[in-house]
Order: structure tokens, then C-alpha cells, then sequence
């Protein structure tokens, strides 16, 4: 289970030579890389800025909470900065466009890191799973159908929500939105992965755009992709 740092416990200081964010004399590696990536839990309401600087424009008003399970928002680090006596953190924003990000003080968070990453396979219709670089899972996967595309891009795992019924056992939200469903079955066209009870959908692309896996299967991957887990779609 990943420990969750607090940024007292971790101790940044400044590094005024190169403006980047320090946690116990190393630098914070950003933005996230095959084996290692850091999640930003939001401790309290907070706008995420344009520019690493409380003058920037508002990009989006982060609650604290996410939309759907009411859980504590934990977004994917993409960015660090010391500005002045400031450290800031640049976190992946769940908005459109695909891929926007926005700035937050460092010490309205706390850090945790994660060796785990999810890449999803457009062309081969597989989830993999990778915890330090190695790939410790493989799954058939049902994606979605050329007029309702996946999204391809780096994305991240924002709101787990577990659920019953043929979508079961959990609906793993992601901060990727349809390239073209502007809203969808009464909702904002955002991506997920989740369960699916019929096997012979795997290994096609049928969906309107969220990544289909087994139950047996979603479950599996659950398990492992807390909030913030970085998420890569590419269309291999």
C-alpha cells in the first residue's frame, strides 16, 4: 500500500539555483517517469493556477473532493518549482482540454510517490500493468469504436467509484475526456475504465470510449491503481 508523505515529514527546502522542488536533498523527479511518479493529495479547497504564482490566473477551483465517490482529490504531479520562498506543484487537472494542468502551493498538498503505471494498447486491445518499470500485468480489454474513440494522451486514475450491475466492480475514472461525446448518458464524456460482464466484447473496439475489462479482471487492476496513478493510451 503506498504511505502517504507528509510534506513536514519530507522537509523541501529550497534549491534557489535551479528554481526545482527538494524533498530530503534530491530533487522531485518530474514529470513522472517509467518507474516512479508522485500524486498530490488536495488537503483543503484550492485554485489550481496557470503560473507557479498566487497572481496567476485560476485554471479550475480544485474542491478537495471528487465528483462521484465524494473521496479525498488526489491528482498526478507533473511539475515542480521553487519560486522565491515558494514550492509549487504542477498536478494534471480533471477538465477539458485533455491534458491541462494548473499550479498549486506545495504545502496546500501532501506527496506520496508510486511505482505503479497503467498503459493502455489501443492497437493490441490490452491494459498492462508496471510497478518499477516491469510489467506485472496484462489483461484483454474491449476500447472504443472509431466513431467513439479512446483518448489517447497521459492521463491519470481520479475517482475510483465501486458499483454493481454490468459495470461492476468498480468504475475507475480517469482524467481523459471523449475527443468527441461532449456529455454522455447524462454525463461530461469522461473516460473510465471498468468492469464488463460479457467476455466475448474483449479484444474489440465496440465501446463509446471508456476501456472495458472482465470483472474478474478490473478488479484485478483496481487493487493496485489508487488515485493519481499516471495512465498512458497510445494507439500501439
Amino acid at each position: 500500500m503506498r504511505a502517504l508523505i507528509a510534506l513536514a515529514t519530507l522537509a523541501l527546502v529550497p534549491a534557489a539555483a535551479h528554481g526545482a522542488v527538494v524533498i530530503d536533498g534530491e530533487p522531485l523527479p518530474t514529470p513522472p517517469t517509467d518507474r516512479q511518479a508522485w500524486t498530490a493529495t488536495i488537503l483543503a479547497p484550492v485554485p489550481a493556477r496557470a503560473e507557479p504564482r498566487a497572481s496567476a490566473r485560476v485554471v479550475r477551483r480544485l474542491s478537495g473532493q471528487t465528483p462521484f465517490s465524494k473521496r479525498t482529490e488526489v491528482l498526478l504531479v507533473t511539475g515542480a518549482r521553487q519560486v522565491g520562498r515558494r514550492q509549487w506543484v504542477q498536478v494534471q487537472l480533471p477538465s477539458r482540454p485533455n491534458g491541462v494542468t494548473g499550479w498549486v502551493p506545495a504545502d496546500a498538498t501532501i506527496l506520496s510517490p508510486t511505482p505503479v503505471r497503467i498503459r493502455i494498447r489501443l492497437g493490441a486491445k490490452r491494459v498492462e500493468v508496471y510497478r518499477a518499470g516491469r510489467r506485472v500485468g496484462s489483461y484483454r480489454a474491449a476500447v472504443g469504436k472509431p466513431s467513439t474513440p479512446t483518448p489517447v494522451g497521459r492521463f491519470a486514475v481520479y475517482d475510483p467509484v465501486p458499483t454493481d450491475g454490468q459495470l461492476a466492480p468498480v468504475i475507475m475514472v480517469l482524467t481523459a475526456y471523449s475527443p468527441v461525446l461532449q456529455s454522455f448518458l447524462g454525463g461530461t464524456g469522461v473516460s473510465a475504465i471498468h468492469g464488463w460482464p460479457d467476455p466475448g466484447v474483449m479484444g474489440q473496439a465496440v465501446s463509446a470510449g471508456c476501456i472495458r475489462l472482465s470483472q474478474r479482471d478490473t478488479a484485478r487492476v483496481a487493487r493496485v491503481a489508487e488515485p493519481g496513478t499516471p495512465v498512458t493510451i497510445d494507439r500501439t
